[in-house]
């Protein structure tokens, strides 16, 4: 069984290698408002490193890459291990190593980190304390490689909704493990408040995170439209630097690891 399980693992773990964070672009719509007639979306991608940008007129030429195969057999393993451990917890979230499962438990205050290999818990930590910055956790995920957790929380009004997103540092599975007790290197004080925004997206290297601004409302002549841009989130040092400017509202964003001609 110990053999059959190690397979799903190493076969999660392979599909998380990718190209380096430096290399990528990141491609989303933007429809630019104007004065008169109408306007729709149009497809662009930018590069973080120096901030380029160009009109894509083929979607083919950056387009985002599908989501890892994951056989059903994986998905059955992973929905018993959800039960046998996160039972009536939220948000349940492997990561992409596949050794590891995070899920907040049933009263929204700790997030627990489980080794279904080992059968163990590694780490119960608290989530961050209630503030106008933390409510209640509405989503989280592992970064691509394996060590951080970004954690968001449920803030905005019911016409700007949004999240308030914070950061865990994860040590390895080993280092965890032989910690006494497992975890005990990690309390609500490493919890890091990195801002606020929606759909955020991790950079498959892990070392950035864009997502989009909380929508609000900027004066267009006589009448008033929605505006989102987009924020790039440096992991490290939480520095954040806005991509986009302008009477636009940005939209659908991913990570794009293919290189656009004459880019």
């Amino acid at each position: 069984m110990r053999l059959f399980i190690l397979s799903f693992v190493l076969g999660l773990a392979a599909a998380t290698l990718g190209p380096q964070d430096s290399n990528l672009r990141i491609v989303f719509k933007s429809r630019k408002y104007q004065r008169a007639g109408s306007s729709s979306p149009e497809l662009w991608e930018i590069r973080p490193s120096d901030l380029r940008r160009a009109r894509l007129s083929d979607p083919k030429q950056c387009a985002p890459n599908p989501p890892d195969a994951v056989t059903d057999d994986v998905i059955q393993w992973r929905h018993t291990m959800e039960l046998k451990f996160a039972g009536k917890g939220r948000l349940p979230a492997w990561a992409p190593d596949g050794e590891r499962l995070a899920f907040v438990d049933a009263d929204y205050r700790q997030l627990l980190i489980v080794d279904v290999l080992f059968d163990k818990i590694l780490a119960a930590v608290a989530l961050p304390e209630r503030s106008p910055r933390w409510n209640y956790p509405q989503s989280l995920s592992w970064s691509p490689d394996n060590r951080n957790i970004l954690a968001g929380s449920e803030a905005g009004t019911s016409d700007s909704h949004f999240e308030e997103y914070w950061l865990l540092h994860i040590p390895s599975a080993k280092e965890m493990m032989f910690q006494s007790p497992p975890g005990a290197g990690l309390n609500r004080r490493d919890w890091r408040y990195a801002g606020g925004g929606n759909e955020a997206r991790w950079s498959p290297g892990g070392s950035q995170i864009v997502w989009s601004t909380p929508r609000s409302l900027a004066p267009l002549g006589r009448i008033h439209v929605w505006v989102v841009h987009l924020v790039l989130v440096d992991v490290a040092t939480l520095r954040q630097q806005v991509l986009t400017s302008g009477l636009s509202y940005e939209s659908d964003h991913a990570w794009c690891e293919s290189r656009v001609s004459g880019a």
